[in-house]
């Protein structure tokens, strides 16, 4: 759901305008700005789409530093995963299996 926009005293970031309809605020800082979309230069089509998720550039710059980072984690659980797996179906599901799985589990907070 869209963070929603107190109509009272905030302006956009870029205008410094109150009034104005399709408004934007950075889903990570976005406490702090909002911005029209026309001010951003974006389509009704864009605005569509982002209004649920926008990042501002200062946040889309972290952002896009970090994605690759996790989708490395994401290759790493599956690869773990797989082993298990494979690791189950060798030995059975001893204990051994049963209490790694567990452990696993306590480790990542499921």
């Amino acid at each position: 759901m869209p963070k929603q926009r107190s109509e009272s005293n905030e302006k956009c970031a870029l205008c410094s305008k109150a009034t104005g309809d399709s408004w934007l605020s950075c889903e990570i800082c976005g406490d702090c700005d909002w911005y029209h979309a026309k001010c951003l230069q974006l389509s009704d089509e864009a605005y569509k789409v982002l209004q649920d998720l926008w990042f501002c550039k200062t946040c889309n710059d972290k952002v896009r530093k970090i994605i690759p980072f996790l989708a490395g984690l994401q290759v790493r659980m599956t690869v773990t995963e797989k082993t298990i797996t494979i690791m189950e179906n060798y030995m059975g599901k001893n204990g051994q299996i049963i209490k790694l799985k567990s452990n696993i589990a306590k480790i990542s907070g499921d």
